[in-house]
């Protein structure tokens, strides 16, 4: 999947909360 969201999560996903990356997750692996 070519998603930019992709790239910004390697880029800093220690940034974001627990709660965030797991919506993140499931939207890149959703779509």
């Amino acid at each position: 999947h070519d998603h930019p969201s992709i790239g910004i999560l390697i880029q800093r996903p220690l940034m974001w909360n627990l709660k965030e990356n797991k919506i993140w997750m499931l939207l890149i692996w959703t779509c």
